[in-house]
């Protein structure tokens, strides 16, 4: 039965059962059974609920004392009661234990009770327990003897016509014995299960398993956390998406099999521990901070907060921790299992994430492009529009420019709009210009292209492919050098601040005119020199250099065969210079070894 249904029942038990016997509410720990009560029962019956948690109790004496505590001072009028409540709602008004504890000593509470050997019969002279529901949770934490504690209930039942609520994870009470019968293995109950059943059958009526209403709960425990992100994330208004944070949060537990709400209360909390942590002046996208609570509450349900567990990905990101569609960030990673936490690596975080929105919207437009036989015209000029935005702002993988090209001029002698694919051929040559001037390395991966029917829009298409062909491979001297000094600084500041500038060509000293660079350095200073060297060093720092300059192999050789050459050449050489060159020497030999190595 669901919440509301399940009220009734109570309620109607409430004021109509006479059958002097209990009911038991049961459900697996964190499935929301205590907040349902707390939340939903207690509310809906108002005063005419006693609340006591079992946890920890240990005999009937701490119980009776428990139970009149929690009955006595909610009638009580002592003047600094309206104190101790400040205290006790801190804790939760309804809460025993320590918010009594905090009562006790702040209104001097003179029990006058021999607790050792209570009078039942005397204490509950003091209250009126009619049309009273006594709500007894945590009944598998309790360290009373269960017999003993179901005589006590069933005591109150029968003399006290008292109307008693257990709430239990009752598999926790239930045990089992495993045996071997006609070659199966059969589960029996244990002796202490069977004499639990007994006494069971005689003291309460009916057992309800109790399935809460999930997206209620959700809410409700979402509820709790008054921060305005919190808010502003619930209003949902920011996302087209047309599920709300509540759904998302419900299709987490419903993906990681999970209804544990005490995990989704801690993986609430960390998200709410950060959020209080951040800049509010800071422009923050919503999206973002929801990817943030989302990651946070799929790692909670995926429970893996050990002692030994670490960080072991790559990325920034880990959808082991967290799950496929709401990944665990490693800032969030790091607050949670270590309490460190910087701005900054927010900050990082929600750049990467903004970049992958971009992606993801541009996707959803060159999906339309490389399906636009099954869309509407409407669409397909808008995914243009789009896609000419993208492009404009260098946004698109110059890898899939060709295929871009391919459908983008196959759609002319469908629907027009030649200026705007024009114009759009015209930005992807820009950029791969602009890529190849910066050292990038361009590939072209394989992909299914789409046959120009028109003669002469696949000339148009040939064209370009030739033009984007030419620029990627255009065979020219590296940044343009002059092998003089004069430019010599400007050479090696470039490389240095684009140390990738030189893999665009499978190598960087295949690009070098060696002779003109050994007459260069017979002209250097040592400092010229070593400004070489760290170029060299930089370039040829890796161990795997072998997969980036293979064909640099014959001109490091060449090079390095010219300097001891030069060095044997000039014996009057400057010796800072010559100390210089034969390091050189050295560096050269150790990038030659890892490439023959490789």
């Amino acid at each position: 039965m669901n919440t509301n249904e399940l009220n009734e029942y109570l309620e109607n038990y409430l004021k109509n059962d006479v059958s002097r016997r209990a009911i038991m509410l049961t459900a697996d720990w964190g499935s929301g059974k205590t907040f349902y009560i707390k939340n939903d029962l207690m509310k809906k019956l108002k005063n005419k609920c006693v609340y006591v948690s079992l946890y920890g109790i240990k005999n009937l004496e701490e119980l009776n004392k428990e139970l009149y505590l929690e009955i006595k001072l909610k009638k009580s009028q002592h003047p600094q009661l309206s104190k101790a409540k400040k205290y006790v709602e801190a804790f939760g008004s309804t809460v025993v234990g320590i918010g009594k504890t905090i009562i006790k000593k702040l209104c001097h509470v003179d029990l006058n009770v021999d607790w050792e050997k209570p009078n039942i019969e005397k204490l509950y002279e003091e209250v009126n327990l009619k049309n009273k529901l006594i709500i007894f949770d945590d009944l598998e934490r309790s360290k009373i003897d269960l017999i003993e504690f179901l005589g006590y209930i069933n005591n109150l039942e029968e003399h006290d016509g008292i109307k008693v609520l257990l709430v239990a994870n009752e598999r926790e009470i239930l045990k089992y014995d495993e045996r071997e019968k006609n070659n199966e293995t059969i589960s029996i109950p244990n002796e202490a299960t069977l004499k639990y059943l007994k006494i069971k059958e005689k003291t309460i009526s009916d057992t309800i398993q109790f399935y809460g209403n999930t997206y209620n709960i959700i809410q409700n425990i979402y509820n709790e956390f008054k921060n305005n992100y919190f808010t502003k994330i619930n209003d949902g208004g920011y996302c087209c998406s047309k599920f709300n944070i509540i759904e998302k949060i419900a299709s987490i537990m419903q993906e990681l099999k999970c209804n544990n709400y005490r995990l989704l209360l801690f993986g609430l909390q960390k998200t709410y521990d950060i959020f209080i942590k951040l800049d509010i002046t800071q422009n923050y996208d919503l999206e973002f901070l929801e990817h943030i609570m989302l990651g946070a509450v799929a790692f909670a349900m995926n429970n893996k907060l050990t002692e030994d567990l670490v960080w072991k990905e790559i990325s920034y990101t880990s959808s082991t921790l967290g799950c496929a569609r709401y990944p665990l960030d490693k800032f969030v990673f790091d607050y949670i299992r270590y309490q460190k936490f910087k701005t900054s690596d927010v900050d990082f975080a929600q750049d990467l994430f903004l970049k992958g929105k971009e992606l993801a919207e541009a996707d959803r437009y060159l999906y339309i492009l490389y399906n636009y036989h099954i869309s509407s015209e409407t669409n397909v000029k808008e995914a243009i529009n789009h896609i000419y935005s993208f492009l404009n702002d260098n946004k698109l993988l110059i890898s899939e420019y060709v295929r871009i090209a391919n459908y983008l001029v196959s759609l002319i002698p469908i629907i027009g709009c030649e200026k705007k694919i024009d114009a759009c051929l015209d930005c992807m040559l820009k950029n791969a210009k602009a890529a190849v001037k910066s050292g990038e390395n361009i590939k072209f991966y394989s992909s299914s292209f789409i046959i120009i029917d028109t003669e002469s829009y696949q000339n148009k298409f040939n064209d370009f492919k030739t033009k984007l062909t030419n620029i990627i491979n255009k065979k020219e001297n590296i940044f343009n050098f002059d092998y003089t000094v004069k430019n010599l600084d400007q050479f090696c500041d470039e490389i240095l601040r684009y140390a990738n500038k030189a893999t665009y060509k499978n190598g960087f000293a295949r690009q070098l005119n060696i002779n003109k660079f050994l007459q260069l350095i017979k002209q250097c200073s040592s400092l010229n020199i070593c400004n070489l060297r760290d170029v060299f060093l930089t370039v040829y720092r890796y161990s795997n250099i072998n997969q980036f300059y293979y064909d640099d192999k014959e001109n490091l050789i060449k090079l390095k065969d010219g300097l001891q050459k030069i060095i044997d050449v000039n014996g009057d050489m400057d010796a800072i210079k010559k100390k210089q060159m034969q390091w050189f020497i050295n560096d050269l030999q150790t990038a030659i070894e890892t490439l023959i190595g490789g």
